[in-house]
């Protein structure tokens, strides 16, 4: 049984579905545009109510009073609890609903419907065009539209994408396409098999608390390594061990134990990727470019390639990170008179630096260096084990299990917050809501856990410069 939910906040009123239909007063009345604990609240009492079962969509009433944070905020609050679809809605669109439940009539394209709240108002269906489509749905059940275009001279772009890492980006020459439901171009690089379609995403990452067993992320990190050449995170929710002389994953998915390597993980990833790009340009994609980083082995490149075969690219092409990214920065950008360019790539989950040279309207890559076990992550880990300690002995608050991912999580937004404010704390309520309290870290002393992090960045940048024969005061650009 799957159960949706209406909620409209500044009530304290919530509907929820489950076979009949249920209405409860949730005694959390005029939560306002600045209550945005409340939102979290709501959707914990909920959780509650749900008993173990499995959530569906929720559809949430907001006024216009309400700002972009609170209804970001009631957004990400949902998808954490477990709803698969969170939806905010306006008056108009929730009279329409009201009153389309229950009446017999289906509205045709171009009816006028009159908005019974504030009769100035009116909403128009749109008229609809023929259009020719073709419908495809692949063994995952996952389905993909391609729109037939009458101009049959049309040539497919070749997209290019990074190896499954922490965040990835899909792009044409200029153009990112890798949208998800959000407009967001970004898509973390987490994947769960907790049920028969394999998910990817955002929707993974804000169910990671529930679904942590049947998810896997950092597989760029195990990628066409052996068994003793990997640092094991004690973040990963997966079993990781060695088989037939190679490497595998462990987690339970929908149907049972399963296992598998870290090349099937990253062709659910590139395919998920594929079938976003193919829906935007509206025709099948075969050629790819894939960007890996600059310490990758032959191992880990022949490993990606196999890989981008699993999720159906037929011409696949290798560019190192740091070159990708050298080209990436003179788009839309004035190139000045041969300048010596120093790029730094710090990713989800491996360092890379290049140096090159800009001669004739030419990139010419001085060095190409990097460090592949080095990443973000590994300042995430930092923050997760100062407020782990903090929890346990001020708080006495284990975090384990959901709240180990809870905090994993606040510990990113926190790394993030950082770069732009000097301090900022964690609610401690957030982790253990039968908590209060404040944790405070600060800038500086994030910096000063970080040090040896730091400095092993400082010595691949002395390296890469060693490497490309320059001075630092020969630099121009960075």
């Amino acid at each position: 049984m799957t159960i949706h939910v209406g909620m409209e906040p500044y009530s304290g009123i919530i509907s929820y579905y489950n076979g009949v239909e249920n209405i409860i007063n949730s005694g959390i009345k005029h939560v306002e545009k600045d209550h945005i604990r409340k939102a979290s609240i709501m959707y914990e009492m909920l959780k509650l109510k749900a008993d173990g079962k499995q959530l569906g969509c929720a559809c949430v009433f907001l006024s216009e009073n309400y700002d972009n944070e609170i209804r970001k905020r009631f957004i990400e609050e949902g998808f954490k609890v477990g709803f698969k679809i969170v939806e905010i809605i306006n008056i108009a669109t929730a009279i329409y609903l009201t009153t389309m439940s229950q009446i017999n009539y289906n509205p045709l394209n171009g009816n006028i419907l009159s908005d019974l709240c504030t009769t100035e108002k009116s909403i128009t269906l749109s008229k609809a065009d023929k259009i020719d489509f073709e419908f495809k749905i692949d063994e995952n059940e996952i389905y993909s539209v391609f729109f037939k275009s009458a101009d049959k001279n049309i040539k497919s772009p070749t997209p290019t994408m990074p190896t499954p890492t922490t965040y990835k980006k899909t792009s044409t020459a200029v153009k990112g396409v890798n949208e998800n439901n959000k407009g967001e171009t970004l898509l973390p690089s987490y994947v769960a098999y907790d049920e028969k379609n394999v998910k990817c995403g955002n929707v993974v990452v804000h169910r990671l608390r529930y679904f942590s067993k049947s998810t896997i992320f950092d597989s760029k990190r195990i990628i066409g390594r052996s068994l003793d050449d990997i640092e094991i995170d004690e973040k990963w929710p997966f079993i990781l061990f060695y088989e037939n002389n190679e490497v595998y994953m462990q987690i339970d998915a929908f149907n049972g134990k399963r296992k598998l390597k870290a090349e099937q993980i990253a062709a659910d990833l590139l395919k998920h990727i594929k079938l976003k790009s193919e829906d935007f340009q509206g025709f099948p994609l075969n050629k790819v470019v894939i960007t890996v980083p600059a310490a990758f082995t032959e191992a880990q490149k022949n490993a990606t390639m196999e890989a981008a075969k699993l999720a159906g690219f037929k011409n696949i092409k290798l560019l190192p990170e740091p070159v990708a990214a050298a080209a990436a920065y003179f788009i839309n950008r004035p190139m000045t008179k041969n300048p010596n360019v120093f790029l730094l790539d710090l990713g989800g989950g491996t360092l890379d630096i290049c140096v090159f040279k800009v001669e004739n309207d030419k990139i010419k890559v001085i060095s190409n260096t990097g460090d592949s076990k080095l990443g973000s992550a590994n300042f995430d880990t930092i923050l997760i084990n100062y407020f782990k300690s903090v929890l346990d002995s001020k708080y006495g608050i284990s975090a384990s299990k959901d709240k180990k991912y809870k905090l994993m999580l606040a510990s990113q937004r926190i790394k993030e917050d950082l770069t732009s404010i000097t301090n900022i704390s964690l609610d401690v309520e957030e982790i253990d809501i039968s908590k209060e309290g404040q944790i405070v870290i600060s800038r500086e002393e994030f910096e000063r856990m970080a040090k040896p992090l730091l400095n092993k960045i400082r010595n691949t940048i002395q390296s890469a410069l060693y490497i490309s024969k320059y001075d630092a005061n020969q630099i121009d650009k960075v």
